[in-house]
């Protein structure tokens, strides 16, 4: 390492060659690198128990405008009724060169906020004076009594990072099994007993075990489209309490096996006997014995609907109840472990073998089933034998069907909480969500007048509910977007009135089309239908990830003017294949031309040897959505 190299990974004392830095040498197109990411944790005693203390440096060479955003800083901590932390000891500045003189910018203390969302809170700062040319470096630190979870290292940031490095001082009493990700394999690696001063626990003397993980040159993650979470692909490693070791000789063990993790949780008075309790309950919340008669299918939907209409979701997830049973039964509003383990209690307690599932949201990252660590889960949902099948569920929605799942759910696989062997169970969509979008159009004074009416059932309508509602204005402007000119007074909305509903939007457009003298030329879907590929990049190396699969259909209805006959017809084409399908037909009914989109993605998620594939096939798609129809002026004999 050269002097300027290790003068610059100095916190607070800052090199000229990090000030004339122009580029990042192997990402020359980044709009800033990350210079050094240096982080050390300790495990320190204080009264009578330890805590982790994270201390961490970070400086930032800024290049462009596009790569100031990088000063706005946001530090996530952890508080509960169980689990104390603090942030401190933060310090942030800029270094800029004004009149040929370095400029040293400091953070104002009282620009620091905090935003609180459930347990987790964030500390907010932006470092002043920060611009293209800049320098910026901050630190702070952490202190945990979360020993149960000490933080992860991301080496991989979304622009280039030069040096990343993470040093952990082990104590004999808690043992830890780590996990690195990643295709970029570990520049530095060692492994040491601390050379500093013996300490004392309980009699027990010891030494600290120095652990130092690092990366150099690590290329920025692009932030491709249709991937879960970009913690599933990033270079970092992560880090699992296994073992906690007494002083007085005896020894939790606190990772093993799946099955040992399985009984623990069947065990826990906040999971499995949560459960049993609301199997037990059962008949003092729900008329129980009214179900029995019914067949599985309605004392399965009786169950679900019985929770979603008496409980509210609190928008919080977690694996275990946080509150009692009673507490729950009081307040009818809990997590999502609360709301689904109190509906296995009940589809118990009706004759329907039910199960809870652990799972990993599609935020919180892939589940590795290799690694047994209880942290890689974060909520908990529902199998169900119904008729003979396994069927997912979850209380938490009611917009949802009572056989699907909220879409953050779907993350490949959940394990399911038994007494018996370990089993996974596939956490994916299987059914087709589906969007049909009818378009009647007309040739009148040199415009293309349509009307529209698409219809949205399952996750698509959900997903229309979710995000525009019954909000006018909202949907007008995004339909603005595509339109020339839009009917505000011709939009008519039907929302979703409950599970299984559609959702439904009918409108009115004006566009303009291509025309001669002879001729016109008329794109039948107008902006319905894609006009541009999905899949940009020639190559891709992680999965596409659609959440579902689905359907589109486009049907136009097109009335050809008087004095016009048909001049052209793009051809029909038929694409069928296991992956995927599509079909464009045409059909001319008297003076009606009626033109034909549908193609369907069969599969939730495609791995990457299927992605030129899929790339090709999407662009026939667009191709095909986009040829023009070409009417012509009849002679008149």
């Amino acid at each position: 390492m050269s002097a300027n190299e290790t003068t610059a990974r100095v916190f607070g004392t800052l090199s000229h060659h990090d000030l004339q830095l122009q580029q990042c040498d192997f990402e020359p197109d980044a709009a800033a690198v990350v210079i050094f990411d240096q982080g050390t944790t300790n495990i320190s005693k204080f009264d009578d128990k330890f805590v982790y203390i994270l201390e961490r440096k970070v400086r930032i060479k800024i290049f462009t405008e596009a790569g100031v955003h990088w000063s706005n800083i946001e530090i996530p901590y952890y508080n509960s009724s169980t689990v104390s932390e603090r942030v401190y000891d933060v310090q942030a500045r800029s270094y800029n060169y004004e009149n040929h003189q370095p400029v040293v910018t400091e953070l104002d203390m009282t620009n620091l906020h905090t935003e609180m969302s459930g347990n987790w809170r964030r500390l907010k700062f932006a470092i002043p004076n920060a611009r293209a040319g800049s320098v910026i470096e901050y630190t702070y630190r952490i202190e945990s009594d979360y020993l149960f979870n000490i933080p992860d290292w991301e080496f991989q940031w979304k622009i280039p990072v030069m040096n990343s490095s993470y040093t952990i001082a082990m104590v004999p009493f808690y043992e830890y099994q780590f996990k690195l990700q990643g295709s970029k394999g570990l520049d530095e690696y060692t492994s040491e007993i601390s050379d500093g001063l013996e300490r004392n626990y309980f009699g027990i003397i010891f030494k600290d075990m120095i652990y130092t993980f690092g990366m150099k040159n690590v290329p920025s993650f692009k932030d491709e489209a249709f991937i879960t979470s970009a913690s599933d692909y990033i270079s970092k490693i992560d880090f699992q309490l296994s073992k906690i070791n007494f002083p007085n000789g005896t020894v939790r063990e606190i990772l093993s096996t799946w099955p040992a993790l399985i009984k623990e949780l069947n065990d826990d008075p906040n999971f499995g006997k949560f459960c049993t309790t609301a199997q037990k309950q059962a008949a003092k919340l729900m008329p129980i014995s009214d179900l029995l008669p019914l067949s599985q299918r309605q004392r399965f939907d009786s169950v679900l609907h019985f929770v979603k209409s008496n409980y509210q979701w609190d928008e919080t997830y977690g694996l275990y109840a946080r509150q009692k049973f009673k507490e729950l039964q009081t307040t009818r509003k809990g997590s999502s472990s609360e709301l689904n383990l109190l509906t296995a209690g009940l589809l118990n307690a009706a004759g329907i073998e039910a199960r809870p599932v652990i799972i990993s949201n599609r935020d919180h990252g892939k589940i590795r089933s290799s690694y047994p660590f209880l942290n890689a889960f974060n909520n908990t949902i529902v199998l169900a034998k119904v008729d003979g099948k396994d069927q997912l569920c979850d209380a938490t929605d009611g917009l949802l069907a009572n056989d699907r799942l909220p879409l953050n759910c779907l993350n490949e696989v959940g394990l399911l909480i038994d007494k018996g062997a370990e089993t996974w169970t596939a956490v994916r969509a299987v059914n087709y969500s589906k969007t049909k979008t009818i378009i009647q159009s007309r040739w009148v004074d040199g415009r293309i007048e349509s009307d529209i009416k698409s219809v949205f059932s399952d996750y698509d309508a959900l997903s229309m509910q979710r995000h525009f509602g019954g909000e006018r204005s909202k949907i007008l402007a995004h339909l603005e977007q595509e339109n020339d000119q839009v009917s505000d007074s011709s939009l008519t909305i039907r929302q979703m009135a409950g599970a299984r509903s559609n959702y439904e939007l009918t409108y009115q457009v004006s566009n303009p089309a291509a025309s001669t003298d002879e001729s016109i030329y008329i794109r039948p879907f107008l902006q319905e239908a894609p006009s541009e590929n999905l899949f940009v990049s020639a190559e891709r190396s992680y999965p596409v990830d659609l959440m579902y699969p689905y359907q589109r259909s486009y049907n136009c209805i097109l009335s050809i003017p008087d004095g016009y006959r048909v001049e052209y017809l793009p051809e029909n084409r038929r694409i069928a294949a296991d992956e995927y399908a599509m079909e464009y037909s045409t059909d001319l009914q008297n003076n009606k031309l009626i033109i034909t989109l549908v193609f369907l993605l069969k599969k939730s998620v495609y791995q990457p040897e299927e992605y030129s594939g899929l790339r090709n096939f999407y662009s026939q798609i667009v191709e095909k959505a986009d040829e023009k129809i070409v009417l012509k002026r009849m002679v008149v004999q």
